[in-house]
């Protein structure tokens, strides 16, 4: 029994140690202020940028017929706007903007028709009652 709960005490402690690890890597990470990417994944705003490019891998995938993303991050490395680019044209735009303490204000989607919705989040972060359902 004690050995058990001596396996988890150190599992858990093992878990907080990797979460704090992986939050000071990703927090050092500096972008630049335009970055080209091959895709993203996820439901959530801001949403999580794939696999990073140079901008003549992003032409090469567009010559093929594939999408890339344009991502513009902030002063403060925060992402600010994302583009999908598709068949050389605007598929879908995503901006973003954040509260005083870096946490997300506002995430706005626009459709390369010009439809748009907007969900507006508190100061932790967590989306507003009043704001729109859904992730588009």
């Amino acid at each position: 029994m004690k050995i058990a709960i001596l396996l988890m005490i150190l599992s858990a402690t093992g878990l907080l140690v990797l979460a704090a690890l992986w939050l000071y890597f990703r927090a050092a990470e500096r972008h630049d202020p335009v970055e080209y990417y091959s895709g993203w994944s996820g439901y959530g705003h801001p949403i999580r940028l794939g696999k990073k490019i140079t901008r003549g891998e992003a032409d090469m995938q567009a010559a093929r017929g594939y999408a890339y993303l344009i991502a513009y991050f902030d002063a403060d490395n925060r992402l600010g706007r994302v583009d999908k680019i598709s068949k050389s044209e605007l598929f879908f735009r995503f901006e973003y903007s954040y509260h005083p303490n870096g946490r997300l204000k506002l995430a706005k989607a626009s459709r390369y028709d010009g439809r748009s919705i907007a969900f507006e989040y508190d100061g932790r972060g967590r989306k507003l009652p009043t704001s729109a359902p859904g992730f588009w």
